[in-house]
């Protein structure tokens, strides 16, 4: 069972702190003999935190459904349309299609399979601008080359993506220059990635929001294996109530624009739940900071550094992880909460 003291932290110059004067930044409150127990799984989903986006699109995700449409062989640039309800939606099975491009549209939808080959060109080369949309099964690969930018994928809001593979995009070279290509780019509210393996990419697995264009809220990423990018698995960034839960993270170095950390949560995110995901060959394991909220609970980590770093944030809660590193907890100023000592 995992031990908690009690610390009262002064951040502090040295010239204050042989003073009277009082602190120059948060006190941090860290539970004494307390284990805190993790909060319990949402009902109807296997991972913690993550809602099952059933309820959320008005039918069953994962059902098997009759096609309404069936592609198949090479169809270049593509939109395919199609509007069911949520009673019937409609199955659109592109498993035996390839595409240089593609574009969902329509409501209701559901997108099984289908292989995207992406040219050496901007993102995103697929595009869900469909409402109450799935896409399940399908493989976005590109060229992986030091070309284009952006983001492979790209999803709207009230739709989910589970299963599947996006992938070589962009040069990922420890020594290569910043390109920022990522696997996907979340820049609306209420999806749910599930069960991805995102890889071999010049930025992100997925990033979440951007510093200076916008936010998301309510992303749900949930199982997966997200590894082997120049940059992060998963980067959250101004944006709230982001959960990822049960995720397998591995193989990050530092670079030019990344001191090499799995997960990282800054840029004014917020109310970020990270719960019981896997990290595995990383420099850093996590990092936290932004405004406050946050629950780093139930992972395990190890990391060649360290396990958890956190900076600038308030009313933080780090419980109940397992951590393997030399620096298992990196506490650092601007920090108020209660935070696990080891």
């Amino acid at each position: 069972m995992k031990q908690f003291v009690t610390l009262f932290l002064l951040f502090a110059i040295p010239a204050l702190a042989q003073t009277a004067s009082p602190p120059t930044a948060p006190v941090l409150s860290i539970e004494g003999g307390v284990t805190v127990a993790p909060p319990q799984p949402v009902p109807n989903s296997q991972y913690r935190g993550i809602p099952d986006p059933s309820n959320a699109l008005g039918f069953d995700v994962r059902a098997d459904y009759t096609a309404s449409q069936v592609i198949t062989g090479y169809q270049g640039t593509e939109t395919l349309s199609c509007t069911g309800t949520a009673a019937q939606p409609c199955l659109i099975d592109a498993s035996g299609a390839t595409f240089d491009q593609l574009t969902i549209s329509g409501e209701y939808v559901v997108l099984q399979g289908g292989t995207v080959n992406a040219p050496a060109d901007d993102g995103p080369h697929l595009t869900v601008s469909c409402t109450n949309c799935v896409v399940r099964d399908a493989e976005v690969s590109g060229p992986g080359v030091d070309t284009g930018h952006s983001s492979a994928v790209r999803m709207n809001s009230f739709s989910v993506w589970i299963g599947g593979s996006i992938h070589g995009f962009g040069d990922n070279r420890v020594d290569a220059a910043e390109q920022d290509f990522h696997g996907m780019k979340v820049m609306a509210d209420d999806v749910w990635v599930l069960e991805a393996e995102i890889y071999d990419n010049s930025g992100d697995s997925i990033q979440v929001g951007d510093a200076s264009r916008g936010s998301a809220s309510r992303v749900y990423i949930g199982g997966g294996y997200y590894h082997h990018n120049r940059e992060n698995a998963v980067d959250i960034k101004d944006s709230h109530d982001i959960v990822v839960s049960g995720v397998h993270m591995e193989g990050f170095r530092p670079t030019s624009s990344s001191p090499g950390e799995a997960l990282v949560v800054h840029d004014d995110a917020y109310d970020a739940r990270i719960y019981d995901n896997v990290v595995r060959d990383s420099t850093l394991g996590m990092v936290a900071s932004g405004k406050a909220g946050h629950i780093i609970d139930g992972n395990n980590i190890v990391a060649l550094s360290k396990g958890i770093q956190i900076r600038n944030t308030q009313d933080i809660t780090v419980t109940n992880n397992t951590i393997t590193a030399p620096t298992p907890i990196d506490l650092q100023s601007g920090v108020s909460g209660t935070v696990q000592d080891q």
